[in-house]
This record gives structure tokens, C-alpha cells and sequence, in this order.
């Protein structure tokens, strides 16, 4: 024995004293009591009405309509749409056969493409440029 003290935090778990015994060295029988089910001892502060077996007939009534209901919604337009975007995307995406045939593109036809879009960006900032010169000269 080192004489350490070693602290441990177990969230979900139970300690069953029966099984173990308790910290402290004391041993202390500990008796189980089962359950009774049908103890009659405690009806009186709960008795029977009628409106407890129309309360549990309700329920009974709502679980079946419960698993009557398809598992899921067939207008998503009417399903409430969550705040989360990935929440709101379908567990399933239909791709169209056209991409899927379609010839991917070529190393120089992708860099085509984006110096064309870096050009255009250049033109329209030149443009911007100017317009704000103008807008300058006038304000002086």
C-alpha cells in the first residue's frame, strides 16, 4: 500500500453495497426487500375510479394509434424544418444519370476556367476602381 488516495467519477454506474461492502470497513448486512406487487395495504390512498380506467383506456387508445402511423412523412412540406441545415437534407439524394455519364474535365480546360473567372474579377475591380475615382473627384 502506497497510501495514495485515487479518485474516480463513473457517471452511469451504481454501487451495490450488497455485492461490495461499504467503504469504511464496517460490515453491515444490508437485507433486500422484494417487491410486492399487488401490496393491498396502500390501494386506499389511490383507489380505483372510473376516470382512472378512462385515463388508462386513452392510453391504450393513443399507443395503438401510435403504431398505426407510417415511420415517415410523405409531404415533406408540411414537416417542420429544423434550425440545423444538415438536419433538413434528405437521407436520401437522387443523382441524375447526365452527371453520372458525363466526361470529367481536363487539367487545362479546369485552369481555362479559372483564369477566365480571375479575368472577369479584374475587370469588374478595374471597373469599381474607376467608379470610385470618379466618385472621389467629384466629391473634392
Amino acid at each position: 500500500m502506497t497510501g495514495d488516495l485515487f479518485n474516480a467519477r463513473y457517471l452511469d454506474c451504481q454501487f451495490d453495497e450488497t455485492i461490495f461492502p461499504a467503504l469504511g470497513g464496517e460490515d453491515k448486512e444490508i437485507k433486500r426487500k422484494d417487491i410486492a406487487w399487488n401490496a393491498t395495504s396502500m390501494s386506499f390512498l389511490d383507489p380505483r375510479t372510473n376516470d382512472s380506467e378512462l385515463e388508462v383506456q386513452r392510453i391504450i387508445h393513443l399507443q395503438s394509434v401510435a403504431n398505426r402511423l407510417p415511420d415517415a412523412f410523405i409531404d415533406t412540406k408540411k414537416v417542420t424544418k429544423s434550425h440545423i441545415p444538415a438536419e433538413n437534407v434528405p437521407a436520401r439524394l437522387e443523382v441524375p444519370e447526365a452527371t453520372l455519364t458525363q466526361p470529367k474535365a481536363s487539367e487545362s480546360q479546369i485552369c481555362r476556367s479559372v483564369v477566365d473567372h480571375l479575368a472577369l474579377k479584374m475587370q469588374i475591380l478595374e471597373r469599381e476602381k474607376s467608379i470610385l475615382s470618379l466618385l472621389i473627384m467629384t466629391l473634392m
